[in-house]
């Protein structure tokens, strides 16, 4: 399946983006090896189809106004915290002759006797892994079962994963991807409890991502992938 998404050169820089949102539009960029970095703008409502189709690991045809489409990914997708409305995108131009390192989506099925049946808790560790592939063997997601972790002392660990033809493993073979906790004890929850209630006061502040209008510019190196 070609997901194909339009773009336009843009001008506006700066503080001036927060107009083109104001439109439903979203300013963005795209780089690649050998290059040269290319300010965007895309409409907010196809962009998101295609993001919600594609992930940021699948090929998507890029057309910049009326050029020939060139294949890039989704590299960055930058939202807003409280309100997840976009805010920027990255788009990687690559070369289908070379190797690019991506993170994969991670997609847990099936269920953990250890949960069902013991009731124990899942706990996901990692939700993507990375890889390195040519780009014609990209793919928005690699599926793993639940269904291995039988007991609290089984957990799947990256190597465990299996990858399609083409993919390279670049992630710690070692990392853990899920396990199952055991329930917790009463004096453990007792104690969960008190260490709630003596940070109760003491609440992270949620740092805004940096944007063009934060940054006054945009412009980025060329990606080394």
């Amino acid at each position: 399946m070609n997901l194909f998404l339009s773009a336009i050169r843009r001008n506006i820089l700066g503080k001036q983006t927060k107009n083109l949102r104001r439109k439903g539009e979203i300013p963005a960029v795209m780089y690649g090896h050998g290059t040269t970095t290319v300010t965007l703008s895309i409409s907010e409502i196809p962009f998101q189809k295609i993001w919600n189709a594609a992930g940021e690991s699948t090929l998507i045809d890029l057309r910049v106004d009326t050029d020939q489409p060139v294949k890039a990914i989704i590299q960055d997708v930058q939202c807003e915290p409280a309100s997840g409305k976009i805010l920027h995108v990255d788009f990687h131009q690559v070369n289908m002759k070379e190797k690019v390192e991506v993170d994969v989506a991670i997609t847990f099925g099936g269920e953990s006797p250890a949960v069902k049946e013991l009731g124990g808790t899942l706990v996901k560790d990692h939700d993507t892994i990375t890889v390195e592939c040519l780009p014609q063997d990209l793919v928005k997601e690699i599926p793993v079962s639940l269904s291995v972790l039988k007991t609290f002392d089984e957990v799947l660990r990256a190597r465990d994963l299996v990858l399609p033809k083409g993919l390279t493993l670049l992630s710690n073979p070692d990392d853990i991807v899920a396990r199952v906790e055991a329930p917790r004890t009463e004096a453990e929850l007792a104690e969960l409890d008190q260490a709630v209630e003596e940070d109760v006061t003491k609440v992270e502040k949620v740092e805004k991502p940096k944007t063009e209008e934060d940054e006054g510019t945009e412009e980025k190196p060329p990606s080394q992938a």
